[in-house]
């Protein structure tokens, strides 16, 4: 767990996460280096999705925190955000990462990003299950949603691969 002022600067890299039963990270206010990190089969166990809400790979809730080289894979929640939450207001950049096999009970199976903005760029988003936004559920943006160089393929559930929910501004692709 990552957070505040006081993990500014602090930094995870070249690990493996897993088996948690909550969040696999939870970064608050943060602005952590999360690179070359392997996030698989983290599991938001029932009860928990109230007080945590979503992101059983990895949770961001405020902050810039770097994510760049992930491999986030075989994570559920009952909530939001199977593979990757963002709560940020601001722009959150993502970076060479692969997002597969994720789980989300109400929307976003691979990325869920509320009340910010998301620049996704060299990506891959495959066979993520989700409510709405099976790979993307991108709500309430206060900023762009841009993808560059982003493979968004075989997502199941409904809403489509890509759910956008009152944007405040336009999709870059």
């Amino acid at each position: 767990w990552f957070s505040g002022a006081a993990s500014n600067g602090s930094y995870l890299s070249y690990a493996l996460v897993q088996f948690s039963q909550a969040s696999g990270i939870r970064l608050e206010n943060s602005s952590a280096s999360l690179t070359h990190l392997l996030v698989r089969k983290n599991t938001m166990s029932h009860g928990l999705e109230g007080a945590y809400y979503g992101g059983a790979g990895i949770y961001v809730g405020g902050g810039t925190p770097t994510l760049d080289h992930l491999v986030i894979t075989d994570n559920t929640t009952g909530s939001y955000g199977g593979g990757l939450y963002l709560v940020t207001g601001t722009v959150q950049q993502v970076g060479n990462t692969v997002l597969e096999r994720n789980t989300s009970a109400s929307g976003g199976g691979g990325i869920y990003c509320r009340d910010g903005g998301l620049r996704l760029t060299n990506a891959v988003l495959s066979q993520n299950t989700g409510g709405q936004g099976s790979g993307v559920f991108f709500q309430m943006g206060m900023q762009d949603l841009t993808l560059t160089n982003v493979l968004i393929r075989d997502n199941n559930g409904g809403g489509g691969s890509l759910y956008l929910e009152n944007p405040n501004n336009p999709l870059a692709v």
